[in-house]
């Protein structure tokens, strides 16, 4: 299995909030946003990259204002 360009970009977690920037904009909510990226990540390497929109959060609020 080749690995994709955005995928990779998934595994770092500045790219996966560069990833929601782009796309957040298609979606109702910020969370139907962070479920649609989660739910990828979950396909692609068989695990959620975070446990739940609360942690994704509070995640990157902590690299933002590092």
């Amino acid at each position: 299995m080749k690995i994709t360009d955005r995928q990779l970009q998934m595994l770092d977690p500045r790219g996966f909030d560069e990833l929601f920037e782009q796309e957040r904009l298609n979606y109702e909510t910020d969370t139907a946003c962070f479920k649609a990226l989660n739910d990828e990540y979950e396909k692609a390497f068989g695990r959620k990259r975070y446990k739940n929109f609360k942690s994704y959060h509070s995640s990157r609020f902590q690299r933002v204002h590092s």
